[in-house]
């Protein structure tokens, strides 16, 4: 095993870091394209990572051009077609009658004749809107996580097991599985470099996060949706926003997720008190809705990740002001340990391998996959293995909630929670916000 670089890199590596090039030389004729070279995307959630997805995109391949956008404010759909416009001008075809708001915007842009759609919305939706547009024939690249609850990853399976069925594409935002450090370190981790693996720890630590006022105009609904990230109904906690990224590594490392999960933790430094104050002043008129306004999510989890071979792995999730960053991977073996994305190491010290250049990282790359598979007939689908992950997540979030072990099998065939409901779902309109309780470990049931 001898150092690589990225021009050096083998196998399913090396096609991965060329996919790009080959696709931004290729022909495109697609059938939903009308006859045009053009590969035709529309957007959903027209937020930076929305509009940033929508760069990569137009990076992975010169002939992609945008024909439409969706988000619940319309003043977002309009800024995001303006800066489209501006940016790529003639690769920027979308219309008045392309620019949809409101919560039922993404059925509009499903029914558009599009050859993939770019997901990125606050996580409670992604299972609607995957649904949607699987069904109206698109491909799709859908931002990580794809879920806040097991009935909402299971949704997304079904959604993944259709796109098979039409010959569809879906990849998704977790780029470190397109990053050529991460993979090839991996695929040597895969063959037995560090042996058979025998624990590890991932993280996610880190500072904090936005709390966003009230805008002019806003209902209690519409301002929680803005201010998404500090609902569990909505975001899924930091665990499964962010730190699911880390856990996704894990996963991979072990070829699937694990058997069991037990995890602790609450919420401390969450104050957001001063915030919810004056937002319920704007909303009301008065400060009696303030401690809802706060949000539900813990502020810190610790979970005992048991793999299937009886290896656990800690996973720490973490925001707290002032506090040591920690944002990565580890991976034990019994003949040496690895960081997942760069070197191997014995248990003497020393490097027995490691990945020296830039790399890539991912982003480009997850579309240059997904617009390479439909021009050759090859769907990618990377539904189950993100939707695993999503829920591997989910179930650390709801053992450090109820302080309750729990199985993968209960978690992906028994549970019942559902924060969102199809028929309520339906039925979203500017309004009354949608309010839980803070969990509190040992009494919130496990559902």
């Amino acid at each position: 095993m001898g150092n690589q670089d990225i021009n050096g890199t083998k196998g399913i590596t090396k096609a991965s870091v060329l996919a790009g090039m080959a696709v931004a030389g290729a022909s495109v004729n697609m059938a939903s394209g009308q006859g045009t070279d053009r590969v035709r995307i529309g957007l959903i959630g027209c937020g930076g990572r929305g509009t940033g997805a929508v760069g990569d995109s137009m990076k992975a391949d010169p002939t992609v051009t945008i024909y439409g956008v969706a988000d619940l404010f319309e003043s977002r759909a309009k800024g995001a077609a303006d800066r489209f416009a501006k940016q790529y001008k003639d690769r920027c075809k979308i219309t008045p009658d392309t620019i949809f708001s409101g919560f039922d915007a993404y059925r509009k842009l499903a029914a558009m004749d599009l050859d993939y759609v770019v997901m990125a919305t606050p996580p409670a939706f992604r299972p609607y809107h995957l649904r949607a547009c699987i069904e109206a024939g698109k491909s799709v690249f859908m931002e990580k996580p794809v879920a806040v609850d097991p009935a909402g990853a299971r949704s997304v399976i079904a959604s993944g097991k259709l796109a098979e069925e039409k010959g569809l594409c879906i990849t998704c935002g977790t780029q470190r599985r397109h990053a050529t450090n991460y993979m090839n370190t991996i695929e040597q981790i895969h063959q037995g470099a560090i042996g058979e693996l025998v624990g590890g720890q991932c993280y996610w630590n880190g500072g904090g996060i936005w709390y966003r006022g009230v805008e002019q105009g806003q209902t209690e609904l519409e301002w929680q949706c803005h201010n998404w990230y500090h609902w569990n109904w909505l975001s899924g906690d930091q665990l499964v926003e962010q730190h699911v990224h880390n856990i996704d590594i894990i996963n991979w490392c072990f070829g699937g997720p694990p058997a069991k999960l037990l995890g602790m933790g609450g919420r401390l430094t969450r104050d957001y008190s001063k915030q919810a104050r004056e937002a319920a002043i704007k909303l009301n008129g008065d400060d009696k809705k303030a401690k809802l306004y706060e949000g539900d999510i813990f502020c810190h989890v610790g979970t005992e990740m048991t793999y299937p071979n009886g290896a656990k792995v800690l996973s720490m999730g973490r925001h707290a002001p002032k506090s040591t960053s920690r944002v990565n991977e580890r991976i034990v073996g019994t003949k040496g340990h690895s960081d997942c994305c760069r070197s191997i190491v014995d248990w003497k010290g020393e490097k027995i391998w490691s990945f020296e250049g830039r790399g890539t990282g991912g982003r480009t790359e997850e579309h240059a996959v997904l617009i390479e598979g439909m021009k050759n007939k090859k769907p990618v689908n990377e539904a189950r293995r993100i939707a695993e992950s999503t829920l591997t997540a989910i179930g650390c979030r709801m053992s450090a909630y109820t302080g309750r072990e729990i199985s993968w099998d209960w978690l992906l065939n028994s549970s019942k929670l559902e924060y969102l409901p199809p028929e309520v779902e339906k039925q979203l309109k500017p309004g009354p916000g949608i309010f839980h309780e803070i969990a509190v470990p040992g009494q919130t049931p496990l559902i």
